[in-house]
């Protein structure tokens, strides 16, 4: 399982914008599927996740890099095979 992600692992310190952080139902509705799958990809590291204190949070690149890598069959370290199950529109 890969370890979670922290605001200090971002590579160069810049200031997150609100359209860049994304709440797990923005997640799901993006990629169309329950938030409790979302939740649970967060969860088991499938999603890279950041926690905020008590919150949450999916950052937009990282989870469009998540997706994309499963989708040419290069998952990133602790990403499964159920991403690679998304529709494609």
């Amino acid at each position: 399982m890969t370890a979670q992600l922290s605001v200090g692992d971002l590579a160069t310190p810049r200031g997150l914008t609100r359209s860049e952080l994304m709440t797990a139902r923005e997640v799901a509705e993006l990629i169309e599927v329950p938030i409790s799958t979302v939740r649970e990809w967060g969860r088991n590291g499938t999603l890279p996740r950041v926690k905020l204190g008590r919150h949450v949070r999916f950052i937009r690149s990282h989870v469009e890099a998540t997706i994309l890598s499963a989708e040419q069959g290069s998952p990133p370290q602790g990403a499964v095979a159920a991403l690679r199950s998304l529709p494609v529109r």
